[in-house]
C-alpha cells in the first residue's frame, strides 16, 4: 500500500513539474525578449527534470522492468537531434548561466505614417531612431548639450508593430521520430512538451496502474 502512496505521490510531483514545463512555453511566447529568455530557460531546465524524477521509480517498481521501459524513451531522445539540443543547452545553463540564442525583431509594417507617430515622442536632441537594441527596447539616441550621446527608451506608438524574436543558435531544421518537421525554437518547445506529456502516460500506465 505505502509503495502505491509513493508512486502517486511521485506522478503528482513529476505532473507539477511538466505544468512548470508548459508556463514556461507560455512565457517565451510572450513579446518580450526577457520573458521570452526566462521562459526559454525554464523549458530546458525543467524539462530534464521531469525525466530525472520519471528515473526515480527505478527505486520504487521492479528494478529490470523499469530498465526496459526508460531505455526505449531513452533511445527516441537521444536519437532526436533537438532533444540533444536541449540538453547540452541544460547543461550551459547550470555550470554557465549562459543561454546560447540569437535574437531580433520583425516589423510587421514600417512606414513615412508611424515613423512620424513615433518622432512625436522624440525628446531634444535626437538624432536617429532606432528598434530592438540588445535589450528589445526601442527608442532615440539623444544628444545632450555636452556633447554625449545618450539611449532614450520610449513605449512604441501602437502603430508600430514590433515581433520580438529570440531563437536557439544553430537549430537547423530536421524530421523527427514521428514525421513532424521542426523549423524553429517554438515548434521544438511543443513538441518537447507533448513528448514529455506522452512519455509519462505511458509510465503511468506501465507502473501506476498495474
Amino acid at each position: 500500500m505505502s509503495t502505491k502512496i509513493d508512486i502517486n505521490n511521485m506522478f503528482h510531483q513529476i505532473d507539477q513539474t511538466l505544468r512548470v514545463v508548459q508556463m514556461g512555453i507560455d512565457l517565451y511566447k510572450e513579446n518580450e525578449l526577457q520573458k521570452k529568455d526566462a521562459g526559454l530557460r525554464n523549458v530546458i531546465v525543467f524539462g530534464r527534470a521531469v525525466t530525472n524524477a520519471l528515473q526515480k521509480l527505478r527505486g520504487i517498481v521492479d528494478k529490470e522492468y523499469f530498465n526496459l521501459w526508460y531505455a526505449e524513451w531513452q533511445n527516441k531522445m537521444e536519437n532526436d537531434s533537438g532533444m540533444l539540443k536541449l540538453y547540452k543547452m541544460r547543461s550551459q545553463i547550470l555550470k554557465e548561466g549562459i543561454l546560447d540564442t540569437n535574437q531580433g525583431v520583425r516589423i510587421d509594417y514600417l512606414g513615412p505614417d508611424n515613423l512620424a507617430d513615433a518622432w512625436k515622442l522624440a525628446p531634444p536632441g535626437s538624432e536617429d531612431f532606432f528598434i530592438g537594441d540588445q535589450t528589445g527596447g526601442s527608442g532615440f539616441h539623444v544628444k545632450t548639450p555636452d556633447g554625449k550621446v545618450e539611449v532614450y527608451y520610449i513605449n512604441l506608438p501602437e502603430t508600430i508593430v514590433v515581433n520580438q524574436i529570440l531563437e536557439i543558435k544553430e537549430l537547423p531544421p530536421y524530421t523527427t521520430n514521428d514525421g513532424r518537421v521542426i523549423e524553429n525554437t517554438s515548434q521544438l518547445l511543443e513538441y518537447y512538451y507533448q513528448f514529455l506529456a506522452i512519455m509519462i502516460n505511458d509510465a503511468k500506465l506501465k507502473f501506476l496502474l498495474q
